[in-house]
C-alpha cells in the first residue's frame, strides 16, 4: 500500500502536464495551402493588388472570455478568445489571407501592406495607382470563433485514472525491496530497503495520460465554428468599388474528435471555418467578370 500511495502525486502532477500540452504560446493562426485544402483560382485576373489590413467588427462577446461570462454565456470558456492565438487576430486573418491568395493564383500579384483602411485616402491610391497597382482589397471580419464541449471533469476522470492506474502496475511490478545486515560488536541488524524505479513509473503515467485523453476525445459532444468574411476591391485609378462579396461558414454538430491534444480543438474548428470562407470567396472571385479602368490615375493637383 505504501507503494501505490507514494505514487499518487506523480501521478498526479504528469496527468496535469499532459493536460496542458498545447496550453503555451497561443495557436498559430494558419492552414495548410495545398491541392487537398486551399482553393485555386481557375483563371488569373490581370491585376496587381495591395491587400489592406482587414477591419475587426467582431462584438467583444466573441473575442474575450469575460464578455461572454457578462453576457450570461455558462460555457464561456469553450469558445475561443483572442488571447488563444497568437499575434492579433485581425492581423493574423490578414496575412493568411494573402497567402491564400497567392497560392490560389488569382491575382498576377498580391502585397500584403501595413496600412488600415482608415489611412486609404486619394492621395494614398493615386500613388498606388503610379507604381503599378492595380487595386486595394479591403477586408472586414464580422465573426471569427470556434466551440469544443471540452467536458472537463470527463477529461479529469479519464487522465487521471488511467495515469494512476498505470503508475501503479508499473510500480508493483517494478518496485523491489532488498534487505541488508548491518553488523555490529555484539549484534547485527536487519533493514529493508524500498528501490523504486521512478523512471519505469514517469513513462507509464505519461503514456496513461495519454491514452485517458485519447479515450475521452472518442466521446461525443458539442462543436461550432463560425467565421464570417467580407472582401472589397477597390480601383486605384477610379477609387470605385471592382467587386465584392461576403463569405460565410457556421455550424454547430454533436461530434468527436479524436486525438490526444484537445485543447486546442476550439482553435481548430475556428481556423478551418476561415479556410472553408476563403475557398468560397475565392472560387466568387475567379468567377468575376472585373474590369479596370485604363484611364490615368487619380490627379491630386
Amino acid at each position: 500500500m505504501n507503494k501505490i500511495m507514494s505514487i499518487i502525486p506523480l501521478a498526479a502532477v504528469i496527468g496535469v502536464v499532459v493536460a496542458c500540452i498545447g496550453c503555451g504560446g497561443g495557436y498559430k493562426l494558419q492552414y495548410e495551402l495545398s491541392e487537398k485544402t486551399a482553393a485555386k483560382s481557375a483563371k488569373q485576373l490581370p491585376l496587381s493588388v495591395a491587400v489592406v489590413q482587414f477591419e475587426d467588427d467582431r462584438d467583444y462577446t466573441e473575442r474575450e472570455k469575460d464578455s461572454r461570462e457578462a453576457a450570461g454565456i455558462s460555457d464561456a470558456g469553450d469558445y475561443t478568445r483572442d488571447k488563444d492565438f497568437r499575434g492579433q487576430v485581425a492581423s493574423e486573418i490578414t496575412d493568411m489571407v494573402t497567402k491564400h491568395l497567392r497560392y490560389s493564383g488569382v491575382f498576377e500579384h498580391v502585397t500584403l501592406t501595413a496600412y488600415e483602411r482608415s489611412a486609404v485616402n486619394p492621395i494614398f491610391l493615386d500613388s498606388l495607382a503610379r507604381s503599378g497597382v492595380d487595386a486595394v482589397l479591403y477586408g472586414r471580419i464580422s465573426h471569427f470563433s470556434g466551440y469544443y464541449d471540452h467536458k472537463t471533469g470527463r477529461y479529469v476522470l479519464f487522465v487521471g485514472g488511467t495515469s494512476l492506474a498505470a503508475a501503479t502496475v508499473t510500480a508493483l511490478l517494478t518496485t523491489k525491496t532488498e534487505k541488508s545486515t548491518v553488523r555490529m560488536p555484539f549484534s547485527s541488524a536487519q533493514f529493508e530497503e524500498v528501490k523504486v524505479n521512478t523512471t519505469a513509473i514517469t513513462a507509464a503515467t505519461t503514456l496513461g495520460s495519454i491514452v485517458g485523453a485519447w479515450l475521452e476525445s472518442v466521446g461525443k459532444r458539442d462543436v461550432g465554428w463560425h467565421t464570417q468574411l467580407s472582401l472589397e476591391l477597390v480601383s486605384t485609378r477610379t477609387g470605385s468599388t471592382l467587386w465584392t462579396a461576403t463569405g460565410e461558414t457556421t455550424d454547430r454538430k454533436n461530434m468527436a474528435i479524436p486525438g490526444v491534444n484537445t485543447a486546442s480543438r476550439k482553435q481548430q474548428v475556428a481556423v478551418q471555418s476561415l479556410r472553408v470562407t476563403v475557398n468560397d470567396l475565392i472560387r466568387e472571385l475567379s468567377d468575376a467578370e472585373i474590369t479596370v479602368t485604363e484611364q490615368p490615375a487619380l490627379s491630386m493637383d
